[in-house]
């Protein structure tokens, strides 16, 4: 019956911004504008094309073929463009960029892994109030939580670059759309890349660390905009090739690649909400009998952090947001991930593919997870339990691989 209230209010000759749902979907950005520039040459969209490609994300150097858990060679595409939408709307949940022509744009509309028909926004009989914004607006929000360091480092900050590609500058627009970005890490960068809070408009005041974040509605006056003109990218949810070139050439400046790498670090996940090892003391122990320093990210300014992982030759740390630091680090640096047995999908499989876009080296020890039942399945917030005479192992194995691949490659 709701289904075919829907489908009525679909066909209804009113736009969604009053009632009803979207009156449709595209699915590829660039015949959609083409198709609509002919009809409307007057007011023209715009499209620009940055290229695809496909780079290999090799299996773990270290893992025997019984042990990988499906962990094996794949081929990761990608396709850049960016798009500049006339009268173009956005909806911050469920994601969705609208043209002004009612239709979702599926490919700018971050709800990549279900079919276009299925996105959410077509099962509302009413969207939320449509907010109008004056001049020029870019998306910089993804789905996800802008919240997350990891998330913001290599699916947000990368569209600057993509921005840049086709001579334009964060700080040209009039709105810049962003999920919550109150954390002081977001300020941080925000403040160095010279882009004033009074341009944000926060399409969700909601963060997900909150306890009850899923139970509380957005109360954002953003949450369903409409801009003269809002440009866009691809989604960007896996990293790309040229991604630690650009956030070095960002942070590093005139200080990329004039370093040896020679540190050893261990990246803490201290008092985290899940994967903390529960025997980190003895796993410290044995660290330190190889000359590891122990950091914790999070303590570190933002340009400490650039230029601490630029200097690194080998890094091990359980999984979480502060391995995405692995983006400055120069190519050739050995990187151990410790993950609970069972935490292998190709979504939190973000690290090896960072690795492989980086031309870092990627080993991975699986380990006892504990936690709930209910997180046994995925494994991707339980706590670990390591092995030692295993971890010293592939210690050994590790530094002594590393060392010999990168002699290797030097001769």
């Amino acid at each position: 019956m709701k289904l075919k209230l829907y489908n009525f209010l679909r066909k209804l000759p009113v736009s969604s911004t009053l009632i009803g749902p979207p009156k449709g979907c595209n699915n590829d950005l660039k015949t959609y504008i083409d198709t609509y520039n002919c009809k409307h040459p007057k007011t023209p969209h715009q499209y620009w094309n940055l290229g695809s490609g496909e780079y290999t994300v090799p299996p773990p150097e270290n893992l025997k073929e019984a042990s990988r858990e499906a962990i094996v060679q794949t081929q990761i595409p990608y396709k850049n463009f960016v798009a500049t939408l006339k009268k173009g709307r956005l909806l911050s949940m469920p994601y969705c960029v609208i043209s002004n022509d009612d239709i979702v744009l599926y490919e700018v509309s971050d709800y990549l892994q279900v079919p276009p028909e299925k996105n959410p926004v077509f099962y509302f009989h009413k969207l939320p109030g449509v907010k109008k914004l004056k001049g020029k607006a870019v998306v910089l929000a993804t789905l996800y939580d802008d919240n997350n360091y990891a998330h913001w480092l290599t699916e947000i900050l990368p569209k600057l670059y993509l921005l840049e590609k086709c001579g334009m500058r964060i700080q040209d627009f009039d709105h810049i759309l962003m999920r919550y970005f109150r954390s002081p890490f977001v300020q941080e960068h925000l403040d160095y890349l010279g882009i004033p809070n009074e341009k944000i408009r926060m399409i969700d005041d909601r963060t997900s660390a909150e306890k009850d974040y899923s139970k509380r509605e957005n109360t954002s006056p953003y949450w369903h905009i409409q801009a003269d003109e809002l440009t866009v990218t691809n989604v960007i949810w896996r990293p790309e090739p040229w991604m630690p070139g650009f956030l070095q050439d960002l942070y590093l400046k005139e200080n990329k690649g004039q370093v040896t790498p020679g540190k050893k670090l261990y990246i803490r996940r201290h008092n985290a909400k899940g994967r903390n090892l529960l025997n980190e003391a003895a796993v410290l122990d044995v660290l330190g009998r190889y000359g590891f320093e122990i950091i914790e990210a999070e303590k570190l300014s933002l340009l400490e952090k650039a230029g601490l992982f630029h200097e690194a030759e080998f890094i091990v740390a359980p999984h979480g947001a502060g391995m995405a630091n692995i983006v400055f680090c120069q190519p050739g640096t050995c990187v151990l991930e410790l993950r609970a047995h069972g935490h292998s999908s190709i979504i939190i499989d973000e690290f090896r593919q960072l690795c492989a876009a980086g031309g870092l080296k990627y080993s991975l020890l699986l380990n006892e997870g504990v936690g709930e039942p209910e997180e046994i399945n995925t494994g991707a917030n339980l706590d670990l339990k390591v092995d030692l005479t295993e971890f010293e192992e592939t210690l050994k194995l590790f530094l002594t691989q590393c060392v010999s691949a990168n002699q290797s490659m030097t001769r």
